[in-house]
Formats: structure tokens, C-alpha cells, sequence
């Protein structure tokens, strides 16, 4: 240690400031400010149960028994035909279309999962979906020449559909999964 008393002082001269204590006798917001504050009554609502589940439209294909040999390109193209005319039907009752969830293969089915895009009332969009498929899994012939078949496919999606299944002869497993 050094007895040298030059280190820990200041080589100018100091300006202490007197100590100063804050008033805050008086003091109230500034005119005009409402900070922190409501104008409007607080209302409190009661719990709401939100659904967020989604249906999910599970279809399986199935090709006719004496369909034979398909090319698979064609048959995939067939199948996004049937997929398009399907979300182009869930639309028009006031969706937003259907996308491709999760597919399968299993043998000479083709498993498909649709999700609606819209949450909103999907369960009932889905059921009418649903009920198109049945519909159409019931009705396989397709009655009067191609270009009747065709005004009506471009008239209405659900038609459209029909059409895509009549072509291929499509037998199709329909259920609702959530």
C-alpha cells in the first residue's frame, strides 16, 4: 500500500446541489388527460363455448370391377377432377372450398381426407357434402347424351360432380370424421 493521499480525490472542485424533495401536495391529472381511465361503463359477458373442431369428409374411392387396367396419371387427374368439383359444391353453399387433409392407398382403394377452409358451420356444409356423395354413389347412370351431361355439368357444381363420378364409375365410401 502507498501512504500517497494524491489517488481517490478530485483535482477540480466540486458543485454540490442541494438535496431536493418532490412535491406532490396539489399535484392532480392534467386537464384534459384521462389516463388509466374509462368513459364507458365495463361489461362483462358471459363464457361463450367456441367449437374449434373440424370435420374432416373421408372418401374412398374405389374403381369399378371391370374398369381393368388404368393409367395412374390419368386416374390422378380423374381424381383431382372429382376433388375440385367437390370444394367448387361446398362454395356455393357457403364455404370456401375443401383441401386435401391426409391420402391414402390401400390396395385398389384411395382414401382421401377433405378439411372445409371455413370453421365456420363446416359441420353442416359437410353433412350436405355428404349427402351429395350418397347421392351420387346411388345414381350411377348418367341419363341422356354427353352434351346434355355436359350443359348440366356447367350449370352447377353438384353436377359437375355427378358427372365426374358417372365418367369413372367411381364407387365411393363416404364418413364424417372430427
Amino acid at each position: 500500500m502507498s501512504a500517497d493521499r494524491r489517488y481517490g480525490r478530485a483535482e477540480t472542485p466540486m458543485h454540490v446541489f442541494p438535496v431536493q424533495e418532490p412535491a406532490f401536495t396539489g399535484a392532480g391529472p392534467e386537464p384534459g388527460v384521462t389516463y388509466g381511465r374509462t368513459e364507458a361503463p365495463v361489461r362483462r359477458h358471459e363464457p361463450v363455448d367456441l367449437d374449434f373442431a373440424v370435420p374432416y369428409l373421408v372418401l374412398t374411392l374405389r374403381m369399378p370391377d371391370d374398369a381393368g387396367a388404368v393409367d395412374p396419371d390419368v386416374l390422378g387427374v380423374d381424381i383431382y377432377h372429382l376433388m375440385t368439383a367437390l370444394s367448387d359444391y361446398e362454395k356455393t353453399i357457403g364455404g370456401r372450398g375443401l383441401r386435401l387433409h391426409e391420402k391414402a392407398v390401400d390396395g385398389p382403394a384411395v382414401t382421401l381426407t377433405l378439411a372445409p377452409v371455413l370453421v365456420e358451420n363446416a359441420r353442416e356444409r359437410v353433412s350436405r357434402v355428404a349427402d351429395l356423395l350418397a347421392e351420387a354413389g346411388r345414381s350411377r347412370d348418367p341419363s341422356g347424351s354427353l352434351a346434355e351431361a355436359l350443359d348440366r355439368a356447367a350449370s352447377s357444381p353438384a353436377e359437375r360432380f355427378r358427372t365426374e363420378v358417372a365418367r369413372r364409375g367411381w364407387r365411393i365410401g363416404v364418413s364424417i370424421a372430427a
